[in-house]
């Protein structure tokens, strides 16, 4: 009975069994290694770049286009190539398509932090809470770089989140002790919280190493404002009139915007030029811009602005209006065509033009202003005061709408009303006088205000 089970299964058949359990393995392993190897392989299969939009159709950028394309599809797996292609498309505003190769590029080099803040700021444009996640995957990658986390804490800041802004904004000062970016950004945060003399001290470091930054003189001119200094405030205030837009160091975006061009690029050089008052330099560029490319609607648009700014309005008139014709799905050439037509008088006009641009682009309060102020000087009133209620509600930092809507209040008799817009546009601009008597007004006994 012992021996029973060796009879059944002999020494030969279980040796064969071992080897057909080994076979079997053996098989499956090489059926694993080449699915693998299969995946690895489509995987990694080039990915064709983004093709040009029938849009673009300036010859300028469509050969930095196609000279970028190429590089990526001689180089597919390169990720410097690919982000290289990404920064074309974002310094030429094609952002969809950068937001593409920026993806492609993250997937091949995740360690580059240059392609990851990049893709942080075209995410910003639509969508905070990404931006912020993403912008936080790129400051560990960017090593002594502050700019991601300077405009984390920005970010931040500008969604509510001032505990986490702050912390961001200090830690940019512990490595870098008198970056004016983040004072201002804590001069923010503390005018944010109420903290009048905390948001002073930080405002005041900012302006020692960035003098001429418009914002913080603005918001330095409220602060006081709020403090009851207001020769200080006001002293800011003409200051403010004298600086510049806000523009901060950025190596990254730098790199971008030097791959800027075609019409775009000589777009800028002209407003770049009539900034520095090199009047006559950039109406020779332009002009030949519209010359080159006189079916390029943007040439029309940034011809006709500069033509209003020298206050040569039947010529701007006539730059819009071919910009419409070439493009009357752009919002920007029917508003710019409403601003000369506004200017000449001419409100019943300009006011379809700016209903035309907000049909492109509703809720746009600069035209919901321009309308209102259209509006109000041919008598509909309330339609006018409509205009400025949505301006205000579209942008409520929008002193002017503020104080505009204070003033048809006022002329309507909704003194209590009119009374707290034209306090919202006295603490925005200090130095409004105008918004200042029109308040003083309101707070008058309803008798005095009937009278007049």
């Amino acid at each position: 009975m012992n021996n029973s089970t060796n009879e059944l299964h002999p020494p030969g058949d279980r040796q064969g069994g071992r080897r057909r359990l080994r076979i079997i393995v053996l098989f499956a392993g090489l059926l694993l290694a080449s699915a693998a190897c299969w995946f690895a392989w489509s995987s990694a299969k080039p990915v064709d770049p983004p093709g040009l939009s029938p849009e673009v159709t300036d010859p300028d950028l469509v050969r930095a286009i196609d000279e970028a394309r190429a590089a990526v599809r001689k180089k597919p797996r390169s990720a410097r190539v690919w982000g290289h292609l990404a920064e074309v498309f974002i310094a030429n505003q094609l952002h969809g398509e950068g937001k593409e190769c920026l993806e492609r590029a993250m997937k091949l080099d995740p360690t580059d932090g240059r392609w990851v803040y990049l893709y942080a700021l075209v995410l910003g444009q639509t969508d905070n809470e990404a931006c912020i996640s993403v912008l936080q995957r790129a400051i560990p990658l960017c090593g002594n770089v502050q700019v991601p986390r300077l405009k984390l804490g920005e970010v931040l800041s500008a969604e509510g989140r001032l505990d986490e802004a702050e912390e961001q904004f200090r830690a940019v000062l512990r490595f870098e002790p008198k970056n004016p970016r983040a004072e201002l950004g804590l001069g923010r945060v503390a005018h944010a919280r109420g903290q009048w003399l905390e948001g002073q001290r930080h405002l005041r470091n900012s302006l020692e190493d960035a003098p001429d930054v418009r914002s913080t003189h603005t918001l330095l001119a409220e602060v006081y404002q709020r403090l009851g200094e207001t020769t200080a405030a006001n002293l800011e205030m003409e200051q403010a009139a004298k600086s510049t837009p806000e523009s901060w160091p950025d190596p990254y975006f730098e790199a971008v915007e030097r791959l800027r061009t075609g019409v775009e690029a000589r777009v800028k050089s002209t407003q770049i030029l009539f900034r520095q008052g090199r009047i006559q330099e950039a109406l020779g560029l332009i002009q030949e811009t519209v010359r080159s490319r006189p079916e390029c609607p943007t040439a029309h648009h940034a011809y006709g602005h500069l033509l209003l700014n020298l206050g040569r309005l039947a010529e701007a008139e006539l730059q819009f209006r071919e910009a419409v014709r070439l493009r009357p799905e752009s919002d920007r050439a029917q508003a710019g065509l409403g601003l000369v037509l506004q200017r000449e008088g001419r409100f019943k006009e300009a006011a379809e033009c700016y209903r035309t641009a907000l049909q492109l682009h509703p809720n746009h309060a600069p035209d919901l202003y321009n309308l209102g102020m259209c509006l109000d000087k041919f008598g509909d009133l309330n339609g006018a005061l409509e205009a400025y209620r949505s301006a205000a509600h579209c942008k409520p930092d929008f002193a002017e709408a503020q104080r505009e809507l204070g003033n048809l209040l006022v002329k309507k008799g909704q003194l209590a009303e009119a009374a707290g817009y034209l306090e919202n546009a006295v603490r925005l601009a200090p130095e409004d006088h105008a918004a200042q008597e029109l308040l003083a007004r309101a707070r008058q006994p309803v008798k005095g205000s009937e009278k007049r």
